[in-house]
């Protein structure tokens, strides 16, 4: 699981990007190369990684911001390099990939572009494989579709009931940070996001207030602000992707998308040394996210 620490919840709040802080707020103290030793590189650690996972099956979780992508103030232009997609299809094609993002699922896939890869945008709420899957073809918020090429598709949408509300969420939510400079509010389909990545800090407070206020009249929405952790399942390799120390509770870590595409390179070679045979994420993302 590569990823920079997504948030979770049908609305989040996007920190502001100077990263020396924690996920409460707090300064964490000591140099980088301190906080290595107890969140060592994927790089540097993938023999061991390989010799834990050669008998096992392996599928590959990754987000997008920050981590096959740089961080932008300009959340449309947050693009991947042809590099990058080149490294994530290769991965693709041996073991089932998956991108996971607080965005929307038409928008991750706009800028990825690959068939062979599975998307979960709005944190899960919106999945689309990149084949059918026969066993879960009747399940009430899955649909099958064809894709621009002509391949069967399965889209899985849970939420689709929230998506009136939503729209007037972000309605409300426009018209309370219009007068706030920098305030940008990205609709994500089935979850919605405010940045202020752009937002001077006397003003962050006040917009978290507004948001915050505004936001007690939708009981059945919650807020998370934008670090929170990837789901403990117990299992696998967690690597946070970062430039900075941080609290975090990741196995591995990574320093940014050129490491990143260094890993899936070497992932996609390793594929060359043993034989493996695909297994279906579908069952697994349905788990993960009931």
């Amino acid at each position: 699981m590569v990823y920079r620490q997504p948030p979770s919840g049908p609305l989040n709040m996007e920190f502001n990007p100077k990263e020396r802080f924690d996920d409460n707020g707090d300064t964490i103290n000591g140099s980088y190369d301190v906080w290595l030793k107890n969140h060592p590189s994927a790089l540097s650690s993938f023999d061991e990684i390989k010799r834990v996972a050669r008998e096992k099956q392996m599928v590959v979780f990754l987000d997008y911001d920050g981590t096959l992508s740089p961080i932008v103030n300009d959340p449309d232009r947050a693009f991947m390099s042809n590099a990058m997609r080149s490294a994530v299809r290769k991965v693709g094609k041996h073991f089932p990939t998956a991108i996971i993002s607080g965005r929307s699922r038409d928008k991750v896939f706009q800028f990825v572009r690959l068939n062979n890869i599975y998307y979960a945008g709005s944190h899960g709420m919106d999945i689309s494989t990149p084949s059918v899957s026969f066993y879960y073809g009747n399940y009430k918020h899955q649909t099958r579709t064809i894709d621009e090429k002509g391949n069967d598709m399965v889209n899985f949408c849970p939420a689709q009931e929230f998506l009136p509300r939503i729209q007037t969420i972000k309605v409300m939510l426009q018209e309370i940070t219009r007068g706030i400079k920098g305030a940008m509010v990205e609709d994500n389909k089935f979850c919605l996001s405010v940045h202020f990545r752009c937002v001077n800090e006397d003003n962050v407070v006040v917009l978290k207030e507004k948001v915050e206020s505004a936001m007690k009249s939708y009981k059945d929405f919650r807020i998370s602000e934008g670090k929170e952790m990837i789901k403990n399942i117990g299992r696998g390799f967690p690597i946070v992707v970062s430039s900075t120390p941080k609290e975090t509770e990741a196995l591995y870590s990574l320093r940014d998308p050129i490491e990143v595409m260094s890993f899936l390179i070497s992932i996609a070679k390793w594929k060359k040394d043993f034989g493996y045979k695909k297994t279906s994420l579908f069952g697994m993302f349905r788990r993960l996210i009931r």
